[in-house]
């Protein structure tokens, strides 16, 4: 009817009579609706008048082409955030090593003796007497200590100060214990577990399937266990004080 009144002719004239048939008798029987004249609409003035502005774009992800400036003294979001947690944790590991100390002189264990290098709590320096019955028998071997900020979520880093001749110990005092391991480490083991297990691996070598050694010593160590020990026994008496 629109097209109609534009092009001024008859609606008719440009509906075919079985599509106005059709059209009709779906409008009497309420299935639709007829189309309604444009001039016959009726707009209430302030829906017309309604300045009905485009929605506000989103902002694009991502990062800005400009930063803020920030004021004197202010720390951006993310270093706050981060510090913060630096905190919280440097707190907790002294925390957490000053009770494994007082752990440490409660048991007052005869295999070990430890305790902090100076005032530095997280750089401990440790005494581990040789077993009897073994090599590294009256041997007295120093042990160097060092707690990571995040202990006990992280290993601490031990190292032997005095040479060892051990498949566990490389040259460079480096112990390849699977506790120390970071995978295998554990928030419950303190240092005082660990201290007890570097003495008992003096006479029990951790050289089966999925443990780190030296591959030489080991090897040694299985194939010619009088060779190995007196090869241990001499460096026991050289570098450890043993006899």
């Amino acid at each position: 009817m629109a097209a109609a009144r534009l092009r001024q002719v008859e609606y008719s004239s440009l509906v075919d009579p079985i599509l106005k048939k059709s059209i009709w008798s779906a409008t009497v029987s309420g299935k639709i609706l007829p189309v309604p004249d444009p001039d016959d609409i009726c707009i209430p003035a302030e829906v017309r008048d309604l300045n009905i502005m485009p929605p506000k774009a989103k902002r694009p992800s991502g990062r800005p082409t400009t930063k803020r400036k920030l004021s004197a003294g202010e720390y951006p979001q993310k270093k706050l955030i981060t510090a913060k947690v630096t905190y919280f944790l440097n707190m907790y590991s002294a925390k957490v090593i000053s009770l494994q100390l007082k752990e440490v002189e409660r048991k007052n264990s005869p295999c070990f003796s430890t305790g902090p290098v100076g005032e530095d709590l997280y750089h401990w320096e440790a005494i581990i007497t040789g077993p009897k019955g073994s090599p590294y028998e009256n041997g007295v071997f120093k042990v160097d200590i060092h707690f990571p900020l995040d202990y006990p979520f992280a290993p601490p880093r031990v190292m032997f100060k005095t040479k060892v001749y051990h498949p566990n110990v490389n040259t460079y005092g480096n112990i390849f214990l699977k506790m120390l391991n970071p995978t295998h480490f554990r928030t419950n083991n303190s240092i005082n577990d660990v201290l007890t297990e570097i003495h008992q691996m003096f006479t029990a070598p951790q050289i089966g399937e999925g443990h780190f050694f030296v591959e030489e010593i080991a090897r040694i160590y299985v194939e010619d266990r009088a060779a190995f020990e007196t090869t241990a026994l001499a460096w026991t008496v050289e570098h450890a004080g043993g006899s």
